[in-house]
């Protein structure tokens, strides 16, 4: 059975094989006798012979000037030149001869360039050798441009158009003809006379050969490339019909549309640049309309080619240079509804250079089909070098830089068939891939429903928990066990600080150290964070295949490829509503994603934003919660404190004593601090530090009961910190006392072995900013405080 690659090899070779068979069959004629110096000479058998003479090389020209037709013997005695005799190359360059085929715009060797409006006579003598006037004989006239008056031997046999106009000569559309010598009008020595005008076109002349033959073979011959042109322009026509259709039955395929407008208008183009079949078949048709019909519709074709190029195989057509050069041939197919005629003919020369362009691309275009082995590739691009040959070929023939013939349409039907062999593989492969999804319907719902039972699960594990940390670990595993992925791990977006910071997921491969650095990154939300940020800003997903794009230049992402040894990656949002709560990050491994792998992945991580969603909501109200009870604990030491001092003030206002003032501060100390002990300190008249109260388990004590070193301090007294704190107005907190350190200091340790504390803390106490005195707390350790309790 053979296989869609040994089907589209065969059709190589037979395209191959027809493109050879077509370069000999429709190869000029060579002739290696040409007119000199307006003169040439035929063989009477070469007259009789299957095939006609084609008369091309030197001959007589006089510009801006019609040759009266009544004096063709006389041109003749004046032996203007011996066929067959050697010339001179400053006899060639004489203004009186110019070659044929060619414009007379158009410069070469021996010929300079004219200007394309005006007039000119065209003249050749034909000296036939051996001369039997046994046949009838005609003369097949090219396109002339744009008119002309055809005699031979003084007599009018053909006219087209007026070519003494002064305003427009092109009255009837351009046309070839087959012009019959009439019997007994032939003789041994002959001339052919062609009176040319043109005003209007960018170019003038003689543009093809005429050629001489019996009556049958030129007949014959022209019939045959009409015969050639109609089943051309036929079959291109009914394929474009065709593909229209295809269009009209599936407009979500825009690629036959554009197609058929390719072949239609190639097929208008091809019929009225070569045997000029609308000229033929329609009456008076205008030498106007003529024009616009093969201009505009070549124009058309280049246009719709190339979006047809870029809809069939998308991935591979350039997107850019593909619109610039297709806007352009528009335009200038548009141009030609505004521009008049002399100014729209000169469009083609700049389209030319368009179309070698568009042939640069296609040709481009090929190459990246054929090299990423698309499927009829390897037809399509055989095909279309073909095309690209041919058309090559008819602009250089335009141009006149080369001899030959138009091959276009030839080129365009070899395109078409490997076109259409590659569509057929197309559509074969469809068919095939529809009979596989039929065989295998049953397997495939089966695995669907089986994975979305698996996502249902998913779905109540994760709403039936609320730690974040395991929705992520248990999303992860199905990535990786259920779909196939390599690793997943989460990155929050912290809207406060504008960072993002991991949050675990399942990097297995890695060391522990790896993967603590992971879950514990943090990262500024801004441009050098790579893709992480592209996907914050735009909200989309973003896959990358780094076998295709090559590894990232963003640090982070350079950073995470290579710890990770990553050959491609998906980011996917966590989002609700329109917020960004975080980033899924999915190494695929060795596998290359399709959309709707990346479309069910995008599914599994919309589960993790609803967690993520509750979880900033617990964490928002736990927040909220500690900050309630943080206010209400504070609440409650500012209505303990105003308490306090109330009351110190309706004492103070009794009139009580210092010992009296200082027992409700130590009940509250104690109640709220965990003090076991107190003292109040003033400053006397002597510079000392004079010990006036105490507090100490519970009671308050006579300062006579304390040892006499702490009754009563002097200011300048080396061995304790009471001093240094009440003189520096600065309180002094030790949360933890060093016994061992005491010990340096007599006062302090007195005071430390009659209390027996664990913690202290002297303030000052301040009026007017001068220091009056101090108060000495301290406690255990089991009721240690911390500095923000020196407030109260």
């Amino acid at each position: 059975m053979s296989t869609p690659k040994d089907r589209e090899r065969v059709l190589s070779q037979i395209i191959l094989c027809g493109l050879l068979f077509l370069i000999v069959t429709c190869s000029p004629n060579a002739n290696t006798e040409k007119a000199r110096s307006g003169a040439i000479r035929i063989q009477n058998k070469d007259l009789l012979s299957d095939s006609a003479v084609p008369l091309d090389g030197r001959w007589g020209f006089k510009y801006q000037e019609f040759l009266d037709p009544a004096k063709w013997k006389d041109r003749i005695n004046q032996d203007q030149g011996i066929p067959g005799s050697d010339s001179t190359v400053e006899a060639e360059r004489e203004s009186n001869f110019r070659t044929v085929p060619g414009a007379w715009i158009r410069s070469n060797d021996v010929d300079p360039a004219l200007p394309a409006d005006g007039i000119a006579s065209y003249t050749l003598q034909i000296q036939i050798e051996d001369y039997s006037n046994t046949e009838d004989l005609s003369i097949r006239l090219p396109t002339i441009g744009t008119s002309y008056r055809f005699y031979f031997n003084g007599k009018l046999l053909a006219k087209l158009g007026d070519p003494e106009s002064q305003d427009l000569t092109m009255t009837d559309a351009l046309r070839p003809r087959v012009v019959r010598i009439p019997v007994g009008l032939l003789t041994e020595e002959n001339e052919i006379l062609v009176h040319v005008g043109n005003r209007g076109h960018r170019e003038a002349g003689l543009w093809r050969t005429p050629e001489i033959g019996r009556t049958e073979i030129i007949e014959k011959q022209d019939n045959r490339s009409v015969a050639l042109a109609l089943f051309l322009t036929g079959g291109l026509i009914l394929i474009g019909i065709y593909h229209l259709g295809l269009y009209i039955a599936r407009r979500k395929e825009s690629a036959p549309l554009f197609f058929a407008l390719f072949c239609i208008n190639i097929a208008i183009w091809s019929a009225q640049s070569g045997q000029k079949l609308f000229s033929r078949l329609i009456d008076n048709l205008s030498g106007h309309a003529g024009i616009l019909l093969e201009y505009v519709a070549l124009y058309v074709s280049v246009g719709s080619f190339l979006q047809f190029a870029s809809r069939i195989y998308p991935d591979d057509m350039p997107v850019w240079p593909r619109r610039t050069l297709a806007g352009l041939a528009i335009l200038f197919a548009l141009s030609s509804l505004v521009l008049p005629l002399d100014l729209f003919v000169h469009t083609l020369r700049p389209m030319q250079i368009i179309m070698l362009a568009a042939v640069a691309l296609c040709v481009y275009w090929t190459f990246q089909i054929v090299r990423n082995k698309r499927l009829g590739s390897t037809s399509m691009g055989l095909s279309l070098v073909i095309l690209t040959l041919t058309v090559t070929n008819d602009v250089l023939v335009a141009m006149s830089l080369i001899p030959g013939i138009y091959l276009a349409p030839y080129g365009l039907m070899a395109f078409i068939i490997g076109q259409s062999f590659a569509l057929s593989m197309r559509l074969s492969n469809a068919f095939n891939e529809l009979e596989d999804l039929s065989r295998t319907l049953e397997s495939r719902v089966q695995k669907r429903t089986d994975e979305l039972d698996s996502l249902n699960e998913l779905t109540r594990t994760v709403n039936e928990s609320q730690d974040l940390d395991y929705i992520v670990g248990t999303t992860s595993r199905y990535m990786i066990e259920q779909m196939g992925m390599r690793r997943m791990f989460l990155f929050l977006v912290d809207p406060i600080t504008n960072e993002i910071h991991g949050n675990g997921g399942q990097i297995e491969d890695l060391s522990d150290e790896d993967r603590k650095f992971f879950q514990d990154l943090r990262a500024p939300i801004e441009p050098d964070l790579g893709t992480i940020y592209r996907t914050i800003k735009k909200k989309k997903s973003v896959y990358l295949d780094f076998r295709k794009t090559g590894n990232p230049t963003a640090p982070i992402d350079r950073m995470v490829v290579e710890q990770l040894k990553m050959k491609g990656v998906v980011e996917i949002p966590a989002i609700v509503g329109e917020e960004v709560l975080g980033v899924a990050t999915i190494d695929p491994g060795d596998r290359r994603l399709k959309r709707e792998e990346i479309l069910r992945l995008e599914a599994v991580v919309a589960q993790i934003s609803g967690a993520v969603q509750k979880q900033l909501l617990l964490q928002k109200i736990e927040a909220e919660k500690q900050e309630a009870q943080e206010l209400k604990v504070l609440a409650e030491r500012e209505k303990e404190e105003s308490e306090l001092l109330a009351e110190l003030a309706r004492e103070t206002n009794r009139g009580a004593t210092i010992e009296e003032l200082l027992e409700p501060v130590a009940r509250v100390s104690h109640e709220r601090l965990g003090t076991s002990s107190l003292a109040l300190y003033l400053e006397d008249d002597s510079r000392h530090l004079v010990l006036r109260a105490g507090f100490f388990r519970d009671k308050v004590d006579d300062p006579t009961s304390y040892p006499e070193l702490v009754q009563r301090i002097p200011l300048d007294a080396k061995g304790s910190s009471l001093p240094r704190v009440h003189l520096r107005k600065r309180s002094s907190f030790v949360p933890r006392v060093s016994q061992n350190l005491l010990r340096n200091f007599d006062i302090d340790y007195a005071l430390y072995e009659f209390w027996h504390y664990e913690w202290v803390a002297l303030l000052p106490l301040v009026l007017k900013d001068q220091s009056i005195g101090l108060i000495a707390w301290s406690g255990p350790a089991s009721d240690r405080i911390s500095r923000k309790d020196l407030p109260l």
